[in-house]
């Protein structure tokens, strides 16, 4: 089976382990969801059967991977409700899972899932996530507009989550785990839909204006008294402040075009004039 030797070679390539992606409409999740799953053999019908697939590929992969493999399921948790999810994820762990990560099955009808209670203050996508950790003993992702190291460590901390997964964050700070772990402040996705993750070539407008912050250039006029933005966290420069300057040939432009009286100034992340022209 072409998944299972795709898992050895991962293993061979010194990998820990792999994640099926059986959730968002792909193969295994079409296999787990009544709404397009309409076949009449053993692989379609009763929710056992519409997980055999995916339980078959399991056994076949740890035979060939060994035990200390890890073999992980992303799942939804709308499949096509909150209750049979959970059933799910317990014929998933009776079959040798060794990690959940709950996200999104199918998009649901209008594009409501499960109720949130009052006073959980994440969407339904991770509120299915901690529900279905209740309900198993293997560890369990959540996902889905977790955006800010707090929101992150909380589910955590509390017990909601094993682990909490991190996608459009990486996309406007590529740091958001190096700088959360060095207590260093992230590039806050807006959930503004212009990412990457909304389609091939599209761009992340916090990136976007933050590199506007560190490349910043202005014309001056020779003797003219300016501000000049000073970045000092990079690559991107969150944070900035104005240094006063005199734009002359002795102080903060070191080189001067005859000419011309005009100059365009370039500074580096930590202040400093870097070209000029």
């Amino acid at each position: 089976m072409h998944i299972v030797a795709a898992a050895l070679r991962a293993q061979k390539a010194g990998l820990d382990g792999i994640e099926f992606h059986g959730a968002h409409g792909f193969l295994i999740n079409q296999f787990f969801s009544p709404r397009i799953n309409k076949r009449t053999d053993i692989f379609g019908g009763s929710l056992d059967n519409r997980v055999r697939f995916v339980a078959e590929i399991i056994a076949r992969m740890r035979l060939t991977t060994g035990n200390d493999f890890i073999i992980g399921c992303r799942m939804g948790c709308n499949e096509p409700d909150l209750k049979t999810s959970i059933k799910i994820a317990k014929i998933l762990e009776i079959s040798g899972i060794d990690l959940l990560h709950v996200s999104i099955g199918l998009r649901p009808p209008r594009g409501k899932g499960p109720a949130v209670p009052e006073g959980f203050n994440y969407n339904w996508v991770v509120y299915g996530g901690t529900e279905i950790k209740k309900n198993v003993n293997v560890p369990v992702i959540v996902v889905n507009g977790i955006r800010t190291p707090e929101q992150a460590s909380y589910l955590v901390e509390q017990g909601l989550a094993d682990f909490t997964a991190i996608g459009k964050g990486l996309l406007a700070d590529p740091e958001w785990a190096n700088k959360t772990q060095n207590h260093k402040p992230i590039i806050h996705c807006i959930n503004c839909k212009h990412c990457q993750f909304f389609g091939p070539g599209g761009i992340c407008l916090q990136v976007e204006a933050a590199k506007r912050k560190l490349n910043m250039s202005a014309k001056f006029n020779v003797g003219q008294r300016v501000r000049i933005v000073r970045v000092d966290d990079i690559p991107y420069g969150l944070k900035y402040s104005y240094l006063e300057a005199t734009i002359d040939k002795t102080g903060v432009i070191q080189e001067h075009n005859a000419q011309s009286s005009k100059y365009v100034v370039r500074l580096d992340g930590d202040g400093s004039l870097i070209s000029l022209t």
